[in-house]
């Protein structure tokens, strides 16, 4: 159940929330921000919908720029780079502090 809660809070990520939020408002659909950026399409939709890839700075760099060469949005690129930054900080924590296999197994034999 862990697990599947986890995976539903990734597929939820925050960049993914905010780029298919400033996308729309400009206008654009994923293939034309695919055209834009010179990205691959998979990856866009792998970014956006699923919330698995990580972005680079310069991924968000080409991606805010192409957001805002249609419609002005001011602090694009500082926007989704914060949204990628804080998804890896919370990608990291939840990795960190998740119960393991082992940990549940001990928890399980002390009760």
């Amino acid at each position: 159940m862990y697990r599947a809660m986890l995976s539903k809070k990734l597929q939820n990520s925050l960049f993914s929330q905010v780029l298919s939020e400033r996308r729309s408002k400009a206008g654009l659909t994923l293939s034309d921000l695919a055209d834009l950026t010179r990205l691959p399409l998979s990856l866009l939709e792998d970014l956006e919908t699923a919330g698995q890839a990580q972005p680079s700075f310069d991924m968000c760099y080409k991606i805010g720029q192409a957001i805002n060469s249609r419609q002005m949005q001011g602090f694009m690129i500082q926007d989704l780079w914060q949204a990628a930054s804080m998804d890896r900080n919370a990608r990291y924590m939840r990795s960190f502090y998740a119960p393991t296999s082992s940990a549940t197994a001990m928890h399980r034999k002390a009760a």
